[in-house]
């Protein structure tokens, strides 16, 4: 197993999958927050098989508070349909 050879560098996301008792402190800090529901959700290149290509530039305009959260996710919704379209994904 990875884990034996490498250790564990996050808290496990599939159920069944248990870390080692001696992980280091920074993941241990971090299993309260995935041991309750609701505290955290899957990456959103989980969630959508459609990436636009501006992420990157709406999440540092909202980070730095250039644009505020709902345009910016206004603006990666465009952004998202505008790449589905120019891959000619059905029902865009």
């Amino acid at each position: 197993m990875i884990v034996n050879t490498v250790g564990a560098n996050g808290p496990f996301v599939v159920k069944g999958c248990e870390l080692p008792d001696d992980v280091m402190p920074g993941v241990a800090e971090m299993l309260p927050y995935f041991e309750e529901d609701g505290r955290t959700a899957p990456a959103l290149e989980f969630l959508s098989p459609v990436k636009g290509p501006g992420l990157e530039q709406i999440t540092v305009e909202v980070g730095s508070g250039i644009r505020d959260a709902q345009s910016g996710a206004e603006l990666y919704d465009r952004d998202v349909e505008k790449q589905a379209k120019q891959l000619r994904l059905p029902n865009w």
